[in-house]
């Protein structure tokens, strides 16, 4: 099995986060570091009502939502 391609420039770290997105898992907290670091987030997981709660308001160029994956 193949790796993904995750999106994002090269020579620039990538942070991940898989599991739930519901309120109380900290992904506000995420988001908010995610706005001081030049790394890419990649948040992986939540059902699409929990994904579209974080997704909209999130003008964030280096984050990206990838929704729930199979393990």
């Amino acid at each position: 099995m193949t790796a993904p391609t995750l999106p994002g420039r090269s020579g620039v770290p990538r942070i991940g986060y898989t599991g739930h997105l519901y309120t109380g898992r900290g992904i506000d907290f995420i988001l908010e570091l995610a706005s001081l670091l030049p790394s890419f987030v990649h948040l992986i997981g939540g059902t699409p009502e929990d994904r579209a709660r974080w997704e909209e308001p999130c003008r964030l160029s280096n984050v990206y939502f990838h929704g729930h994956r199979p393990p």
